[in-house]
């Protein structure tokens, strides 16, 4: 396997806790893969290494490549794991140990909607005509989503460290999250955020659980720090506990889960303030993209104040054609005009992807392919024309 003199470095790394911080395209899973492989060839035992992801594909992905190295050098893989199942399997273990109430998993979004219009009744019953909580569907979702985000700030430990989060929170969903914990625990009961919640809130309520959850592995590596939230940032440290070198890697420009607890701060000072005397590593060479586009990133991010200093730099030979058009008119003819140069081009229609910032934005676009017959596919969302809002409109001009 080949590898960058930068990420050389981050593979061998010796001592103490590190945070890398990896540009878009620097191969850093290729270089965590690496880290993990040469920690193992040089005698450290698979069972005292824990790799921490966030989503079920990537660790799907890492685990994959990292089997098949480790296969072609005879070694067992180390454990990779998404931060939730590894709170469900700490979960389970405590109540084994008698440390943790049982309960059932619900993650039925159905059983858990019904759960919370009811809690919000239960609001309203106690709020006056004038302060009732509208029930749709929409103001329930929003409900379940702020008890998300609540358990990720660890509310309410005593230390308030979710003040700001809750001083921005209606305060009738705050009274509404007590209510749902009431009704979670009589149910017996934990939900997919309570994975990491539940364990930790009782490790905060009492060192025995704590020393129970740490001192398990030697080496902790977790992949896309940028999207920590208090939550897992606690967990992480009582893992760690005085025993675990901690590697962080994660890219603070690519911060986009503010919404969930996540922020730039546990990268750029937050991390050496919970694991002092770290060394720090940036993978600074993209391989995804030409020097045209790198410039032009360094040049817009130049403006986020909370970040770690580090510059882009493209590491391909092959530079990525750049063209910025203010379109002063139709989105949606523009971009027809710049399929149709892509097509003269010599280029497939099936070369060509349209990204846009909310499917809001996609009419435009949608209704000027449609009337020049540019067949295309929308992902993740009905076409314009098909949506139900849509349709009422047309069933009534028909």
């Amino acid at each position: 396997m080949t590898y960058t003199s930068e990420q050389k470095r981050v593979i061998e790394h010796e001592g103490g806790h590190a945070i890398v911080a990896a540009v878009a395209g620097s191969g850093k899973t290729h270089t965590m893969v690496g880290r993990i492989a040469y920690q193992l060839a040089n005698g450290v035992s698979p069972k005292r290494i824990l790799v921490l992801m966030f989503n079920k594909s990537a660790q799907e992905d890492f685990a994959g490549r990292l089997a098949g190295q480790c296969a072609g050098k005879g070694l067992k893989p180390a454990e990779v794991l998404t931060f939730h199942a590894f709170g469900l399997r700490l979960a389970n273990r405590m109540v084994e140990q008698g440390l943790l109430e049982p309960a059932q998993l619900q993650t039925e979004g159905y059983a858990l909607r019904k759960m919370a219009r009811a809690v919000l009744e239960k609001v309203n019953a106690e709020s006056s005509e004038d302060d009732q909580l509208d029930l749709s569907f929409e103001v329930v979702t929003e409900f379940l989503d702020t008890i998300d985000i609540l358990k990720g700030e660890l509310y309410p430990t005593d230390d308030r460290r979710w003040e700001y989060t809750v001083t921005n929170i209606d305060e009738r969903f705050v009274r509404g999250f007590h209510f749902f914990e009431c009704m979670r625990r009589e149910m017996r009961m934990r939900t997919f955020a309570d994975m990491i919640y539940d364990p930790v809130m009782a490790a905060l309520d009492n060192p025995q659980i704590e020393r129970f959850i740490s001192g398990r592995y030697d080496h902790v590596i977790v992949d896309e720090f940028q999207d920590v939230n208090e939550a897992q940032m606690t967990l992480l440290r009582m893992l760690a506990g005085q025993r675990a070198a901690v590697m962080a890697v994660g890219d603070d420009d690519q911060c986009i889960y503010a919404w969930r607890g996540a922020k730039p701060d546990y990268m750029t000072r937050l991390f050496q303030k919970e694991f002092p005397n770290c060394t720090r590593y940036a993978l600074s060479r993209t391989f995804r993209y030409g020097h045209k586009l790198s410039l032009a990133a360094n040049f817009v991010i130049s403006r986020n104040k909370n970040r770690t200093e580090k510059l882009c730099i493209s590491g391909t030979r092959t530079d990525t054609a750049l063209d910025v058009r203010l379109v002063r008119s139709s989105v949606g003819d523009e971009v027809l005009k710049i399929v149709r140069e892509w097509r003269e081009g010599g280029r497939q229609y099936s070369d060509a992807a349209i990204l846009v910032r909310e499917y809001a934005h996609t009419t435009s676009t949608e209704i000027a392919l449609l009337q020049n017959k540019v067949p295309y596919r929308l992902v993740g969302a009905s076409p314009f024309f098909d949506r139900a809002e849509v349709l009422g409109l047309r069933a009534y001009l028909q």
